[in-house]
């Protein structure tokens, strides 16, 4: 199956010291509209399953990518504006608010500014739709643009609250985000930062200081595009998923059961690769399939061939058929995340990662033969 090569969500991120501007560049006013609804050095985190054409493309969309401090300042006076918003509201929200006051974006860059003075970092975020996948969710109007603005906010408004969490931000943590309709693909900027970090400090070597960790997680960073991605589709769409999944699991538990169903092996290859597992096992030790142990690697290596071997042989009906439900699960997920990432001739890991549970069987299985 050829996954799109245009992803229905993207994500990048960078980060760098908290600047007040950052406000005024997110609400200027040709990227947003109310009635639709640094020489500080900036670094981009590299997201897994961005590809650099995708990284480009959102490059070429978000201009602050490519400034330095002082164009930044310059581009946010130049393009801010109130001609398309209105005297007491802006396209900003929040967490509490829809379009925030005028008066709340003073406290907002007044926050800002006093994360900046405590040395706290400001994370730069920008979420890319492809407005096929918005329109095919119910969000977009290809006819007339119009998009469901309120149903993205309420997305984004769920998601980052976890992504916080997930990397532990103090409860000093705040942000704001605008729906940007300016492009080619609708997209959402957001802003987060702390006025007290709670961050791990490191040292930086280049300016020879310590401080606060800038990177998140990939595991945080892929489940926050993946809340986004989940909050974005329709019932229909969710309903299906999660029959997928349950297809799948199914599958899944009943070829792990049919490796360990009879412990009699009848290939003879097989039985010289537990055979040889066995005889390489480490003496007197505690021995597990997760082990990194050097004198443990050789067992692996046997275990790994008589995995494959069974996949191809006395496992091949269930085996093929779990590869065939997963090019099915992830026909829902067109588009979601890279073709590189979701390749299902990746063989599952081999069944590692779920066979690992089962050491005692797999040891239950070489003893017996």
């Amino acid at each position: 199956m050829n996954v799109s090569s245009s992803p229905s969500i993207t994500f990048m991120l960078q980060y760098t010291e908290a600047n007040s501007g950052f406000v005024d560049y997110t609400n200027r006013d040709e990227a947003v509209e109310v009635d639709n609804e640094l020489n500080l050095e900036t670094h981009r985190q590299n997201i897994e399953s961005l590809t650099e054409d995708e990284l480009q493309k959102i490059q070429a969309e978000v201009p602050e990518t490519k400034l330095n401090f002082q164009e930044y300042i310059d581009y946010m006076n130049r393009s801010y504006a109130t001609e398309n918003q209105n005297e007491e509201m802006t396209a900003i929200f929040t967490k509490e608010a829809n379009y925030l006051q005028r008066s709340k974006v003073t406290e907002l860059k007044s926050k800002l500014e006093q994360a900046y003075q405590n040395g706290s970092l400001l994370w730069q975020g920008v979420i890319s739709f492809d407005n096929d996948f918005l329109a095919k969710e119910g969000l977009y109007d290809l006819e007339t643009g119009k998009v469901d603005q309120q149903a993205i906010k309420s997305v984004i408004r769920e998601a980052l609250p976890r992504l916080i969490e997930k990397e532990g931000l103090s409860d000093s943590s705040f942000w704001w985000a605008n729906i940007h309709l300016n492009t080619d693909n609708i997209h959402v900027h957001f802003g987060l930062s702390e006025v007290e970090s709670a961050r791990e400090k490191i040292f930086y070597r280049p300016r020879g200081r310590m401080e606060f960790r800038g990177n998140f997680s990939q595991k945080t960073i892929e489940r926050f595009k993946s809340d986004v991605f989940h909050g974005l589709l329709n019932e229909q769409t969710r309903g299906m998923i999660v029959r997928r999944e349950q297809i799948l699991a199914n599958i899944r538990s009943e070829l792990i059961n049919s490796v360990f169903r009879d412990q009699k092996v009848r290939s003879s290859a097989e039985k010289n690769f537990l055979e040889q597992a066995y005889n390489h096992l480490p003496m007197d030790k505690k021995w597990r399939y997760g082990s990194n142990a050097r004198d443990f690697a050789v067992s692996k290596f046997f275990l790994d061939r008589y995995l494959d071997s069974y996949l191809e042989n006395d496992g091949k009906e269930l085996y093929q058929e779990f590869l065939k439900e997963t090019k099915n699960f992830l026909e829902t997920y067109r588009g979601a995340y890279s073709a590189e990432k979701n390749q299902p001739t990746r063989r599952f890991g081999k069944l590692m990662v779920v066979l690992r549970k089962h050491n005692r069987r797999l040891q239950a299985i070489i003893c017996s033969n």
